[in-house]
């Protein structure tokens, strides 16, 4: 009886351990790991930040760009589970920082950094950027989800700065909230822009 279990078993090895029905014979009924998560691929509104304008913010190239940031007001109830920028290197370089991004809340019309509502990876930008814009994308490590109608800024954040390859956030002139702010702190904000947004895609779960 234990060869032919053992025979059985072997039949089913490739599969995973949720589906493997040797596995849950042996170990009494059905198991309690998880079938793989969906994919964080439905887009979320606002959809207007996606045109490119022929023309780009320096970001993360100087003390006064480690913090950039790009408003835009929330279509739904959503949470965001995975923001995409439109990004490029002036060298063709990856800079080598590592680099965060965030949604803040907004206060007086500038990122609010008491009020950070979701964050996402920590990515090393090695090898990522070429001389040709991509969309780079960065997942949701935690936050909440957004209110329907509320203004938020897409705050992007370097762990230093590189004045040499430096870093393209392609422009969008037709977006609804047109407003980018530079700091060097995510305390005090300075206008970078005010006829454009940052190119970006939101995702919802």
């Amino acid at each position: 009886m234990i060869n032919l279990l053992i025979i059985l078993c072997s039949l089913f090895i490739v599969l995973p351990l949720y589906a493997n029905p040797c596995m849950q014979m042996i170990m009494g009924g059905t198991t309690e790991t998880a079938a793989p998560p969906a994919a964080c691929e439905t887009q979320a509104n606002p959809t207007d930040m996606e045109t490119y304008a022929y023309y780009f913010s320096e970001i993360h190239s100087a003390s006064g760009l480690k913090y950039v940031s790009s408003k835009f007001v929330a279509g739904g109830n959503d949470d965001i589970c995975k923001i995409c920028i439109y990004i490029s290197s002036s060298t063709g370089t990856s800079p080598t920082y590592n680099e965060t991004l965030y949604i803040y809340g907004d206060i007086s019309g500038e990122p609010n950094e008491t009020d950070i509502k979701a964050t996402f990876e920590t990515k090393n930008m090695t090898g990522i950027l070429t001389g040709s814009y991509q969309w780079i994308c960065w997942n949701k490590v935690s936050g909440s989800a957004l209110s329907n109608g509320t203004t938020y800024h897409i705050v992007s954040k370097s762990s230093t700065y590189d004045g040499t390859n430096i870093q393209k956030w392609g422009r969008d002139s037709t977006c609804a909230s047109e407003a980018q702010f530079r700091s060097s702190d995510g305390a005090t904000w300075a206008s970078l822009d005010t006829s454009t947004c940052g190119m970006a895609k939101l995702y919802k779960e």
